[in-house]
């Protein structure tokens, strides 16, 4: 606009080309009138209202809103930096809505005010930058990780997070999250007055930010910042921002990596109390080898998906384990917080591969066969298996003379049974019913020893896998 006020011209209408016309608006040459120009508060004097203008709306009509924006401090109030009184223009007419996906509206807003600033003085200058420094370290945390700098980003974090993350991690922790909930293609502060919290002078700041992922979406939640030698860096990150807490990120890795190496006593401390508490870790250690023969080593093992309502203390993931034998296979794995550490308390059926505890059976009915424990193998044994006919079965002392070399049948003594050796490779479940081949060192009466192949069978009776048959290969 012109005038001795206003030097320089009118702005536009938003719209529009041309400036609007009517009281208080200088007229003549080079100042064109019709019925174009919107009316209004900010348009007095104008024409036609039927291009559906409205200055009240929060955006004009082809102004889609926007549900985040860059981190930066936003527009000044009202007072010493915007009077509004004589020579300020309405914040409207100095920043009118710009084109669509355009910040043009923006950056000439800040511009205004860091002219009123630099007149002002440098002082204000100062203060203005102060204001806005958190949330220009959340803006570049964002921008790291959109362009995948993962090594930026983690120059960014607090050294409370660096003490939990080594840089390695957290690099993996965040290509781990690209690939389940999709890169990062935008990142900006949320809308409203409350998104950025922060006073001058205070070591803490909070920026609401809404990060968008090509699988996941808009994910909205608080970048929390800290004060550290005058830098401020990343304290925290809002699980709902990120979709699971870093430390069961963390934590799951850790797990896989035990699995994948057949560390099996690192894998045990992953283990939060509902599950040592049914299982010694000697047991865990000798089942995991048993199933590592059973179903092949563990080949791959990675987390596929994030489960949905994942807090600060549980967490729901979904992984994927690959067995050299058994293949692929994905379920979930539960995690809480135990003493200030993330836990496994829960396993998919799945991911424990075969179910062994048949094979189990076999395995202690044959060591107790060959360390002479017959009373032990005898409570394993199916009463199908101890039958004798007509509704009798052996006893345990009978039942042990098969196996310990004291009994005679037709003039020969069987062996003695020395030691029983399962393959567990060949071990198969079908259902119901279960087998598994063993190596049977047998000694004679005469101290030859031999070894012969046989298969013990099992059936799954009342709930319990028992020693149902043996048979020589």
């Amino acid at each position: 606009m012109t005038g001795p006020d206003y030097p320089g011209g009118y702005p536009p209408p938003p719209g529009g080309n041309e400036p609007p016309t009517g009281p208080g608006y200088p007229t003549g040459p080079g100042y064109p009138t019709g019925p174009s120009y919107p009316s209004g508060p900010l348009y007095p004097g104008g024409g036609d209202t039927s291009g559906g203008y409205s200055p009240n709306s929060p955006t004009y009509p082809g102004m889609p809103a926007q549900p985040s924006q860059p981190m930066y401090y936003p527009t000044p109030p009202s007072g010493p930096l915007n009077p509004g009184g004589p020579g300020y223009a309405p914040a409207a007419m100095m920043a009118p809505p710009a084109a669509k996906k355009s910040r043009k509206g923006l950056w000439i807003t800040l511009g205004v005010v860091a002219a009123l600033l630099v007149v002002l003085g440098g002082g204000a200058v100062y203060g203005f930058s102060q204001f806005a420094a958190p949330a220009s370290a959340a803006q570049q945390f964002c921008t790291d990780l959109k362009g995948h700098d993962y090594v930026a980003a983690y120059g960014l974090l607090s050294s409370k997070l660096r003490g939990q993350y080594t840089q390695s991690q957290y690099a993996q922790a965040s290509a781990t999250l690209d690939t389940t909930e999709g890169k990062v293609t935008a990142c900006g502060q949320a809308s409203g007055s409350n998104a950025y919290s922060y006073s001058l002078g205070a070591s803490a700041a909070t920026v609401t930010a809404v990060l968008t992922r090509d699988k996941a979406g808009n994910l909205q939640g608080g970048v929390h910042l800290i004060n550290e030698s005058g830098s401020w860096k990343v304290d925290a990150l809002d699980t709902a921002l990120v979709g699971v807490n870093l430390g069961a990120l963390q934590a799951s890795a850790g797990f896989c990596q035990g699995l994948a190496t057949q560390n099996y006593s690192v894998v045990y401390q992953f283990f939060g109390s509902t599950i040592t508490a049914q299982l010694k870790q000697a047991d865990f250690l000798q089942n995991a080898q048993i199933q590592d023969q059973v179903d092949g080593n563990v080949t791959g093992c990675s987390l596929v998906a994030l489960g949905s309502g994942n807090t600060d203390t549980s967490a729901s993931l979904t992984v994927s384990l690959t067995r050299a034998k058994l293949g692929q296979r994905q379920d979930t794995v539960g995690l809480d917080v135990e003493g200030g550490a993330w836990k496994v308390n829960a396993l998919g059926a799945q991911l424990e591969g075969t179910d062994t505890t048949a094979l189990m059976v076999a395995a202690r009915w044959s060591q107790d066969i060959g360390s002479g424990n017959y009373a032990g193998a005898y409570a394993l044994s199916s009463a199908s298996f101890l039958s004798i006919g007509n509704g009798q079965e052996l006893t345990v002392a009978e039942f042990a003379s098969l196996f310990n070399g004291t009994l005679t049948v037709q003039g020969t003594t069987l062996p003695k049974w020395v030691k029983l050796t399962p393959d567990y490779s060949t071990y198969t479940l079908s259902g119901s019913s279960a087998s598994i081949n063993v190596a049977a060192s047998l000694r004679f009466s005469d101290g030859v020893t031999q070894t012969s192949q046989i298969t013990l069978k099992l059936a799954l009776t009342g709930g319990k896998w028992q020693i149902n048959d043996l048979k020589v290969v």
